[in-house]
């Protein structure tokens, strides 16, 4: 047989041996994608008995004891539940000098783990007359890096202050090698001197920036709010401020009767976050 004959017989045995290859892959994924397919069929009645279960069991009691959690919350109506400024706003509110407003911000910092000086921020707390201020603008320092930049919440005391940088979704920025954390840091140590070792810094943050606080912060997330809110609610803003965190801590499922979009790890994450440390409260 001429060169040329067995050459091109060797090529068409190639692309046949080549296509019957593909043709046997694509056979194996299908079988393979046919039996994931039918073990997800068997899987889900199992998964929404579990969820459905673990719901009735562990959550549906708490949201009867508080059925506010099901109204709409104002934030979630105008398309603002995860716009910081508002949560800012309203916890302005909620711990206002007033004896709630004492009682809920007291709660809220005895909550967190490995603060400062907690008897002394709490004593001063319950005795002094404070201020909070959203939005506190940092001026006279530094004008090329951080001139005009905002402290989302500062509470000023006799003496004493507490800073609170509040984040959703977002993370902490970084402005010339420096973190939001260490610029406001220093903004207070240049600009408040007398108060800056009785200053107690927080990062008040719903996703999970704890990375970043470093030594002088400490990290606080929303089940602190909520907790530190439900136990005496009262006041009709608090409670309507109480279904949007509701619906922020546990975005993937919705009311006791909405079965629709309800997971059971969203679920297991609020019981373990919220219910179980409200119980230890009790």
């Amino acid at each position: 047989m001429p060169v040329h004959e067995t050459f091109s017989r060797w090529i068409d045995d190639t692309i046949r041996l080549q296509e019957q290859r593909k043709r046997t892959e694509q056979a194996e994924r299908h079988r393979r994608l046919r039996a994931f397919n039918a073990f997800i069929d068997e899987l889900v009645p199992l998964y929404e008995a579990h969820r459905d279960e673990f719901y009735k069991t562990r959550i549906a009691g708490f949201v009867e004891k508080h059925p506010y959690l099901n109204n709409a919350g104002i934030l979630d109506v105008i398309g603002k539940a995860c716009h910081e400024t508002y949560h800012s706003k309203l916890l302005e509110h909620a711990w206002a000098c007033t004896p709630e407003g004492r009682t809920r911000l007291a709660r809220f910092i005895g909550s967190l783990p490995d603060i400062p000086d907690r008897e002394r921020f709490l004593a001063n707390i319950a005795r002094d007359r404070y201020e909070v201020e959203t939005e506190h603008v940092c001026r006279r320092w530094n004008k090329d890096a951080f001139h005009d930049k905002r402290i989302d919440l500062l509470i000023r005391g006799n003496g004493w202050q507490i800073v609170i940088e509040n984040k959703i979704y977002s993370e902490v920025a970084t402005i010339k090698r420096h973190t939001q954390l260490d610029n406001y840091r220093r903004y207070v140590e240049k600009t408040m001197p007398d108060d800056y070792d009785r200053t107690l810094f927080i990062l008040l943050s719903h996703s999970d920036n704890s990375a970043y606080c470093g030594d002088c912060w400490r990290y606080a997330d929303y089940s602190h709010v909520f907790n530190s809110l439900i136990a005496s609610p009262t006041d009709p803003i608090i409670e309507n401020y109480l279904a949007t965190l509701f619906r922020l801590l546990s975005p993937d499922w919705e009311t006791p009767d909405s079965q629709q979009g309800r997971m059971l790890s969203s679920l297991k994450r609020f019981y373990r976050k919220n219910i179980l440390k409200l119980q230890s409260y009790e």
